[in-house]
């Protein structure tokens, strides 16, 4: 398993410019991280809602909110599409990585019988 993420945080060290996120390893546990995208940072005010607010009030509050929701969910497909392209580039990544081990392992298997049939 300690073998798996060093070879993952290498995979990342190599192709971190082409993330849009952050990808951190640290004590066995891997965490990402959005760069590209930000949350609304000024939630509605909603603590004066209760029963005696007057409808007009009560209207612009739930504009207010229904505006609120809107940038939070842009802001939630944004870093799901940002945390897709990550996750595929890291499974490309991945799959690369072992298939230049796969055939590295093969030129050496295959150098090392070519040498036996020399010699015999």
């Amino acid at each position: 398993m300690r073998a798996a993420l060093l070879s993952l945080a290498a995979i990342l060290a190599f192709a971190a410019p082409a993330f849009a996120g952050d990808v951190t390893v640290a004590a066995g546990q891997v965490t990402w991280k959005s760069t590209k995208c930000a949350a609304p940072t000024v939630p509605p005010s909603l603590r004066d809602a209760n029963r005696e607010t007057a409808a007009n009030d009560m209207n612009v509050m739930m504009t207010q909110y229904n505006e609120y929701q809107k940038q939070m969910q842009g802001y939630m497909n944004c870093m799901s599409d940002e945390a897709n392209g990550d996750a595929n580039l890291v499974s490309q990544a991945v799959v690369n990585s072992a298939q230049a081990s796969i055939d590295e392992t093969k030129k050496s298997v295959d150098a090392m019988g070519a040498a036996l049939k020399a010699a015999q």
